[in-house]
């Protein structure tokens, strides 16, 4: 079976807690990707998340993968931690996905400026897929955030963008 993006969630709260919609649709064993953002601090689920990764010397963002159970399926809503302000996320499930190990490499980098550059993946079987989460952060301290563009040097290389 083929990796499906199925639906995703979003949410934001203050004083270092969030709420994100569990995706629509949800069903059991989908694979959940959280990806959460703060101004300050380090980033925790409720125990029952996988982190993959948890940045809190630059940007203070965080990845967390799970396997969905009857608990996911039934809530309404998943609960994140961090910093002492403005804290958001996204959670996107995905079906198809090997439930045994879910996730078979990873890798991250920072910069700054106008790009953004990462290494290079390679799928080491037809059944996987190659996910981008990209957080971006406004350094200057206001309270806005402008727009950005994501663009790939390697357009054949994408063949679905959910924002």
């Amino acid at each position: 079976m083929a990796i499906t993006f199925r639906s995703y969630g979003t949410g934001a709260g203050s004083g270092g807690s969030a709420s994100i919609t569990k995706p629509s649709g949800l069903a059991l064993n989908d694979l959940m990707l959280a990806n959460v953002i703060t101004h300050n601090g380090s980033i925790s689920s409720d125990g029952t998340w996988t982190q993959i990764y948890n940045d809190v010397n630059t940007y203070y963002f965080a990845l967390f993968y799970k396997v969905a159970v009857q608990a996911d399926v039934d809530a309404t809503n998943f609960a994140f931690t961090g910093g002492t302000s403005l804290i958001r996320g996204i959670v996107s499930a995905y079906i198809g996905v090997d439930t045994t190990s879910p996730i078979s490499d990873k890798n991250h980098n920072t910069g700054s400026g106008t790009s953004l550059t990462t290494t290079g993946f390679v799928q080491s079987n037809a059944s996987e897929m190659i996910i981008l989460f990209a957080s971006l952060y406004k350094l200057n301290g206001a309270s806005t955030y402008n727009p950005y563009t994501l663009t790939n040097s390697d357009p054949g290389l994408v063949q679905d963008t959910y924002f």
